[in-house]
């Protein structure tokens, strides 16, 4: 499902347009399957059509981190 729906957002993607980021329910590897759909489609690999991959195909340290603290701070704020 994820690679049918890369390859249909394909033309309003790019590391040069609209770069998408994981969110909700999405993790490192939907967005290398993300990545690699858009790459095959290209021709070559292109790392910066999405963030939060992962480090093994050219992510950043530490961004899972910062999502998961965030939530934990807003649930402790709000879930008393």
């Amino acid at each position: 499902m994820t690679r049918r729906y890369a390859s249909e957002i394909l033309p309003l993607i790019g590391p040069d347009q609209d770069i998408p980021a994981p969110d909700v329910y999405t993790d490192s590897q939907t967005m290398a399957w993300i990545m690699d759909t858009y790459s095959m489609m290209k021709g070559h690999t292109i790392p910066g059509v999405v963030t939060g991959k992962p480090i093994s195909i050219g992510g950043s340290l530490g961004r899972r981190k910062p999502r998961r603290a965030a939530w934990c701070l807003w649930w402790k704020k709000h879930a008393s």
